[in-house]
């Protein structure tokens, strides 16, 4: 069952809800993307994506996306290396402070 009209006034709502995120995931994280596209400066736009990362199960078919919009976002420490393509893992760590 896809979501109808994933908006600006419901995504928080969505967000919080597994049950409706895992109706449709693509619908959501093309609504993060849409909204990056436009308000990339946004702290909006962080705080949906950090909300999507709390549901990263439920993303899986789309984690690189996810991972991409994080990257983007300069939020990298919310990324896991592991689970990272070569081109993000080496930005990652390009980011991260020395241990």
């Amino acid at each position: 069952m896809a979501l109808e009209n994933v908006t600006k006034d419901n995504i928080k709502g969505i967000l919080s809800d597994p049950e409706l995120i895992s109706q449709d995931p693509f619908s959501v994280v093309k609504y993060l993307c849409t909204l990056y596209n436009t308000e990339r400066a946004s702290s909006f736009v962080q705080e949906l994506t950090l909300r999507a990362l709390e549901h990263r199960d439920i993303f899986e078919d789309y984690e690189s996306i996810i991972n991409d919009l994080v990257r983007e976002l300069g939020l990298f420490p919310y990324l896991e290396p592991d689970e990272l393509s070569l081109s993000d893992r080496l930005a990652y760590y390009a980011h991260v402070a020395p241990r």
